[in-house]
């Protein structure tokens, strides 16, 4: 369970032009500490990091666009999910994740 939550945080990071527009807009430059203790970092320069206690991080590049966030996974792998008002994210597979965000 743990793994399916870490990879659907994990898919939800991206971050390309500094002009984003939509809800995805506001995880560029932020950290997102998800409820089910994954913390996603949104670096300016595009950059993704993905933590969970107890699993090696993931790292990429992501990209924002509307309501959508997309990660490139330096493990080739690619992932997509939708972030909702209210600072939720749902996963391709349809979880809903809270979260908060901090610089």
């Amino acid at each position: 369970m743990l793994k399916l939550l870490f990879a659907a945080l994990a898919a939800a990071i991206v971050a390309s032009s500094p002009a984003v527009a939509g809800e995805a807009a506001k995880l560029k430059c932020k950290t997102a500490h998800y409820n089910d203790g994954v913390i996603a970092q949104y670096k300016c320069n595009g950059d993704y990091k993905v933590s969970l206690r107890g699993y090696p991080d993931q790292t990429g590049k992501y990209t924002l666009k509307g309501d959508r966030v997309c990660v490139d996974f330096q493990s080739g792998k690619r992932r997509c999910d939708t972030v909702l008002p209210g600072n939720k994210l749902r996963s391709k597979g349809g979880m809903v994740f809270t979260f908060t965000l901090r610089p």
